[in-house]
Formats: C-alpha cells, sequence, structure tokens
C-alpha cells in the first residue's frame, strides 16, 4: 500500500513538474517575441537614421573628391 501511494506522489510530482516546464516555456516565449518586436522596431528607426547618416556622408564625400 505504502509503495502504491508513493508511485501516485512520484506521478502528481511529474504531472506538476511537466505543467511548472510548460508554462516557464510559454512564458520564455513571450518574452523572447515581445523583445524580438521591440528590437526589430528599434532598428528599423535606428537603421533609417544611420543610412541617412551614410548616405550624406557618402555625398559629401563625392562633392569632396569632385
Amino acid at each position: 500500500m505504502n509503495s502504491k501511494k508513493k508511485q501516485i506522489e512520484k506521478q502528481d510530482a511529474q504531472k506538476t513538474c511537466n505543467f511548472l516546464i510548460n508554462k516557464t516555456f510559454e512564458e520564455l516565449q513571450k518574452i523572447t517575441n515581445f523583445h524580438n518586436i521591440r528590437f526589430r522596431n528599434y532598428l528599423m528607426k535606428e537603421g533609417k537614421k544611420m543610412s541617412d547618416i551614410l548616405s550624406n556622408e557618402f555625398k559629401c564625400s563625392n562633392a569632396i573628391f569632385n
């Protein structure tokens, strides 16, 4: 009887552990997706600024050499 009880407790613990692992993974995915979107938006915004700066530098360099 005691062995049966320990087996049930072990199964319950395993179910709880699996549930917590799944929830942790889901939350990690949410956080990763959120920061991925933020990082992509940042790069799009800053990338445009950098592109404009480099384009302007290129034009100025060409003007100097010409």
